[in-house]
């Protein structure tokens, strides 16, 4: 993270430091061809145009930064926006599970993957009727039933 903000503002302040001298130089002798002489005014009109370019520049710069050494969380936010967007009108709960879990597993690539869905509280809440467990599991580790029977919470008695 230190190396990334680094990289992002070394080479922002390069690139407004030739912009800044580039400017000056140009409006200096604009000035000075009209007038005769240099003029502050050159100076300000400088020091205003760094002011308003440092934001946009720099948001570049860490976008093409980002995309450059970091594709990894590039790729990941461009899939889950993605994800976002083509869920949105999705209403099938399992394909809708089945899309996240593949997300997820595309974008973090974790060794398991469980979505718990929980029951809605009442039954005005329900809606559509579903054929599913109230919370399903779904594994997506490749691994032996047993295994996998291993990783199942247990449900314990009380006294």
């Amino acid at each position: 993270m230190i190396i990334r903000r680094t990289v992002i503002y070394g080479v922002v302040t390069s690139a407004l430091a030739v912009v800044y001298v580039s400017v000056l130089a140009l409006l200096q002798a604009g000035f000075r061809a009209v007038t005769g002489q240099g003029n502050p005014v050159a100076i300000v009109a400088s020091t205003l145009a760094i002011f308003g370019l440092f934001q946009p520049v720099r948001i570049r710069v860490r976008a093409t930064v980002d995309r450059r050494f970091y594709r990894h969380r590039y790729n990941a936010a461009r899939t889950l926006a993605a994800f976002g967007a083509t869920v949105r009108g999705d209403v099938d709960l399992a394909q809708l599970r089945e899309r996240l879990v593949d997300v997820v597993n595309e974008t973090m690539r974790p060794k398991h993957v469980s979505l718990w869905l929980a029951a809605p509280r009442h039954a005005a809440d329900r809606g559509p009727a579903v054929s599913e467990p109230a919370r399903p599991q779904v594994d997506r580790e490749p691994s032996s039933a047993a295994a996998s029977a291993a990783r199942q919470p247990t449900r314990q008695r009380g006294n």
